[in-house]
């Protein structure tokens, strides 16, 4: 089977999700191993109400972490076949290898840079209620990148200049 990309964004969409989710139960209900106070201070940064509502027996925000890390795992896989595809398509890519010439490589890319510099930063600063929205933002923006946005009239009339049929759900209305 012969995978591409977008299969491995497919695959970190819903791991940011649910570390997203899990970040969002670590802030609220703190973790096993931390302090009674941690739970309110990460909530607080946040700006979540904090409710005792579930005993402390796991840690929330470990396995958001994890998840994140799994997320910016499949992410690094597709931003590398991303710049082997687009290498494949044009001489000059080789050179740049950053896939960031359209919207979508430019949202792909970015939800895969975003959460790898949060995770630096948080093996730092140990402060992951920040995780909350680092991996919201990174799931809003693949959720975005594969929609089916239409493109611009100069990128349609270029695209058909050079050739390409450009499937009618991407052509913007008239």
């Amino acid at each position: 089977m012969d995978f591409d990309s977008t299969f491995f964004f497919f695959l970190a969409t819903p791991a940011y999700f649910l570390a997203f989710l899990g970040y969002l139960l670590g802030a609220v209900l703190g973790s096993a191993e931390s302090p009674e106070g941690d739970a309110n201070r990460s909530a607080q940064a946040v700006g979540i109400a904090v409710s005792p509502a579930m005993p402390r027996t796991l840690s929330w925000a470990r396995w958001a972490t994890v998840l994140t890390a799994v997320g910016v795992g499949f992410g690094t896989i597709g931003v590398v076949l991303r710049a082997f595809e687009l290498g494949q398509a044009s001489d000059w890519a080789i050179s740049v290898f950053l896939p960031i010439t359209t919207t979508y490589e430019t949202l792909t890319f970015m939800a895969w840079l975003i959460p790898l510099a949060y995770l630096v930063f948080e093996r730092r600063y140990a402060f992951p209620a920040v995780g909350a929205i680092v991996t919201g933002i990174a799931f809003v923006m693949l959720a975005l990148s594969a929609s089916p946005i239409p493109l611009h009239v100069g990128a349609v009339s270029y695209y058909q200049d050079a050739g390409y049929e450009v499937p009618e759900r991407l052509l913007p209305p008239q």
